[in-house]
């Protein structure tokens, strides 16, 4: 018997397709989480354009 033979009978497309089902479930449940806290990462989102912070931090103070 040939290794060709052998890794033929395996049947190495199931691997693929559990992984495809591994992902959808991942990509569900990730959506699912997004859309459920929908509203109160709208706060989260105007951070970067919010104003400065009301104490420096030690690495952005002047030394002189």
């Amino acid at each position: 018997m040939k290794l060709s033979d052998i890794m033929s009978a395996m049947d190495l497309a199931v691997y693929a397709e559990v992984g495809l089902v591994l992902f959808l479930f991942a990509f569900a449940a990730v959506a699912f989480d997004v859309i459920r806290r929908g509203r109160a990462l709208e706060s989260h989102a105007a951070l970067p354009l919010a104003g400065e912070p009301s104490e420096p931090h030690s690495s952005q103070e002047n030394p002189s």
